[in-house]
Formats: structure tokens, C-alpha cells, sequence
């Protein structure tokens, strides 16, 4: 059975008018963003304005429904979908109600029905621009068992960053879908387990798993975690894949290490819906990108610097080395700042430069700059 989305607000509103005792949130995010994207051939810039604003209602102990409304609207300049996607691919302004569900909670079970946002290894928001992924689904999320949690989606649709069209809900795997099942466990002290399996009918099988350890030793701290990934392709050859990532720093210290490496061996990995869970994606280059037989290493230095220069400013420098199947290699350079002014207004910049010519023949500057004020 598939729901009708445009169905679905008249019910939710509906629902609602008989309800004795509604309580209701909102709140939201004003977002401005700027772009510049440079391939040494063509240099363009993006300016917009957008945001979201989110209402939830709960109308009883069981149902309650929400909503989210996205913008991005072009200030000044636009690039024609170079780089992170702004706006449409023609480059215009647009909106869209990204998030619209009904919600039932039963003991320890949830169902959500409609338009929502998820994060999971290989279905993801990856807000990295103006619009985040979202995806028309089915959800039940069950935690009965003691420090679990189940997980299954239908995801028929999706709109978004990633999106195959980003201003409005396409189709996932042409008319059929994917179907997801998760269980995450955090029942061991300083210890996370998780297992995914996705099922993309006529398509492709993907099972992915993952495990994190985080500990201290002296005045060490650190997280180390693994993961591991098989994709079963129904025409091509399956990607069997393999990443461990380490977080390292000393307890008062601003300053802390990060390392992480993928590979993928036989076939050529795909992120699924989103930016992928690998741990050596960087910014713009991830294992989907370097094919089959191919690998990144990701190095990177965090620095907080709250108490040297501002509160609230942190500072990323992150280097990649990318390698494929054919021994050709290429390099990408990030710088990440964040800085939060205060609990409702913050910035974020990310410089990129990359040099893949032998592996993809991209070479590109791009520079992205976000201020987000919520309320």
C-alpha cells in the first residue's frame, strides 16, 4: 500500500480539531548561506536565504503529527548546481514541505507514517546545504528489549541535498523502494554495537556493521571504532568493505587527533541515500568516489579554542589521500570552523580544495559559509 502525501496534512489537520487537549511546539531556523566554487574553467557563487519552521502537535498519549517547512531562496549570484546544490538544478529558488507525518506511540513501540527526516549508515539527512535530505517512509522503532533498539523503514521517496531531484520528492529505486532493518545495542559500558540491513528489490542487498569503544587510559582519551560493509549488486560485482577510525586527545588539552581509512575491495561502493557512513568521507570525496579496489586516509587535527581566542570557536584541519584500483591517486584539504555566539546563533565555514584529476578529473576550490539563528 503507498500513502498519498497530499492526503495526509488534511488528516493530520482533521485529526486535530477533535482533540480536547492538543499541545503544541514550534520552532525553527533562519539560514543563510554563501557559496563560492572555483574548477580553474568556470567560478560561481551562491548566495541564499532560508531556513525551516517545525510544528509539532501532540493530541493524545498515543497520536500526535508534525511538520517541517524548508526554504532556500537566491540572494545575489547562483552557480547552476556547481558544488553543494543550493537551489533547483537550474539554479531557482525553492521551497518544500519536507517533514509531514503522523506519529503512534504503543508501550515501547513507535510507528511514524508520512515525510520525515532519518539518519541511518546509508539513509541520511547530510545537511551540508540549504535543504537537508528527507524521505517519505514508513518507520516502526521498537526498544522492549533492554538496551536496544530495532529499527525498520520502508523509504519509497526522498527530496533533499543528495536527491536525485533536491526541490521535490522523487522516487527511490524506481517504483519499488528500499526496505531497512536496524539494531543498535548499548547495553556494554563505553561499547555501541549496530547492524543494518537494506533491501533494494531488483537492485542491490547492503549489510553494514559497527562497533565503538571509548576509553581512557592515564590522561588519554580515546574512541576507536571499525566497520564493515558488504554490497550485493544484482549486475555487478559486490563491494566487500572495510574502515577503522580513531579520536585521540589529552583531558585538559584543546587539541585532539583524527585518523580513519576505508577501502573497498572487488566491487565499487555506493553511499546509498545520503552522504554515506564511511569513516574517511571527507567533505566532498568519499569511498564511493575512488571505485573499485580503491581507498582514502583521512587525517585530521581539532582544535577547541574556546579559552585561547573565542568561546564557543572550534578549528578543523582535515587532509585526505585517495588512492583507486589502477594506482592513480588524488588529495582533498578541508578547514572546518564552527563558532556559536551564544545557544541560538552560530556560523560555520568549510574551505575545501581538491585535486582527483587522475581519479575523477576534478580539480575545484569550494568554500562554504552558513549563519543559523533558531528560535
Amino acid at each position: 500500500m503507498k500513502f498519498n502525501i497530499d492526503l495526509l496534512l488534511p488528516i493530520m489537520i482533521t485529526s486535530g480539531l477533535y482533540a480536547e487537549d492538543i499541545a503544541v511546539t514550534y520552532g525553527g531556523d533562519i539560514r543563510l548561506g554563501a557559496q563560492y566554487h572555483d574548477t580553474k574553467i568556470h567560478q560561481g557563487t551562491d548566495f541564499a536565504m532560508g531556513g525551516n519552521l517545525h510544528l509539532d502537535a501532540k493530541l493524545s498519549d498515543t497520536f500526535s503529527v508534525g511538520t517541517t517547512f524548508y526554504t532556500s531562496q537566491v540572494l545575489l549570484g547562483r552557480d547552476d548546481a556547481q558544488g553543494v546544490p543550493f537551489f533547483t538544478s537550474d539554479g531557482s529558488s525553492f521551497s518544500l514541505l519536507s517533514v509531514a507525518y503522523i506519529q503512534a506511540r504503543f508501550l515501547e513501540t513507535k510507528l511514524i507514517v508520512g515525510r520525515q527526516i532519518l539518519d541511518t549508515p546509508f539513509a541520511d539527512s547530510d545537511d551540508i546545504g540549504m535543504v537537508p535530505n528527507s524521505f517519505e517512509a514508513y518507520t516502526l522503532i521498537n526498544t522492549s528489549l533492554p538496551d536496544s533498539t530495532l529499527t525498520y523503514s520502508y523509504l519509497r521517496r526522498m527530496a533533499g541535498v543528495d536527491a536525485d531531484v533536491v526541490e521535490r520528492f522523487s522516487e527511490i529505486n524506481g517504483d519499488t523502494g528500499a526496505h531497512l532493518l536496524g539494531y543498535t545495542y548499548e547495553g556494554i559500558e563505553d561499547i555501541s554495537l549496530s547492524a543494518w540491513f537494506y533491501a533494494l528489490p531488483h537492485f542491490a542487498n547492503l549489510y553494514y556493521a559497527e562497533g565503538t569503544y571509548e576509553g581512557s587510559h592515564v590522561d588519554l582519551i580515546y574512541r576507536l571504532s571499525t566497520q564493515v560493509a558488504l554490497q550485493e549488486f544484482k549486475e555487478s560485482k559486490s563491494a566487500k568493505i572495510w574502515g577503522v577510525c580513531g579520536d585521540f586527545g589529552y583531558k585538559n588539552m584543546p587539541l585532539s587527533l583524527h585518523l580513519a581509512y576505508d577501502t573497498a575491495r572487488g566491487g565499487a561502493a555506493i553511499n546509498g541515500f545520503g552522504g554515506g557512513p564511511f569513516f574517511a568521507n571527507d567533505e566532498h570525496m568519499t569511498l564511493a568516489d575512488v571505485g573499485a579496489d580503491g581507498d582514502i586516509m583521512v587525517y585530521g587535527l581539532e582544535w577547541d579554542a574556546s579559552q585561547s581566542l573565542f568561546e564557543g570557536l572550534g578549528i578543523g584541519l582535515f587532509g585526505a589521500r585517495l588512492h583507486d584500483g589502477k594506482e592513480h591517486s588524488g588529495d582533498e584539504f578541508d578547514i572546518v570552523a564552527t563558532y556559536g555566539y551564544h545557544d541560538t546563533l552560530d556560523f560555520e565555514l568549510i574551505y575545501s580544495t581538491l585535486d582527483v584529476r587522475e581519479i575523477s578529473g576534478d580539480k575545484f576550490d569550494n568554500l562554504r559559509l552558513f549563519a543559523n539563528y533558531s528560535f
